[in-house]
């Protein structure tokens, strides 16, 4: 019974961060998660009722959201560095363009080869 429990909490946080990913890649407000949310459960509840209890427990309120993104954040921001740690040479490429919205998005491109010649772009 414990590992059954267990199993739906790692479930449970992994569709956190998949759903916060998706919002914050999509460029949606992060109090989607809500919507997002309330529409698992009324669908849960026609084809599967069974689980609906498992996406009521889900917490996709703003504050999560906001959380789970910064992790992410965080987590490619360490990916990136550690990558460019190892780089003997490095090209880097910035674009700067407004959305629809008319919010300002910079885009950044690195290019490195270590001492392998291994090339990576990130």
């Amino acid at each position: 019974m414990f590992t059954k429990q267990s199993d739906t909490q790692k479930a449970t946080t992994l569709a956190n961060y998949v759903v916060a990913y998706k919002i914050a890649r999509s460029n949606r407000t992060l109090s989607d998660g809500e919507f997002v949310k309330d529409c698992m459960v009324t669908v849960s509840n026609i084809i599967c009722p069974e689980k609906s209890k498992e996406f009521q427990s889900l917490s996709l309120s703003r504050r999560t959201i906001i959380n789970r993104v910064g992790v992410i954040a965080e987590q490619l921001s360490s990916h990136v560095e550690k990558n460019c740690n190892n780089f003997e040479y490095f090209s880097l490429t910035m674009d700067e363009s407004t959305d629809v919205n008319d919010t300002a998005q910079l885009l950044i491109f690195i290019r490195g080869i270590d001492s392998a010649f291994n090339i990576t772009e990130d």
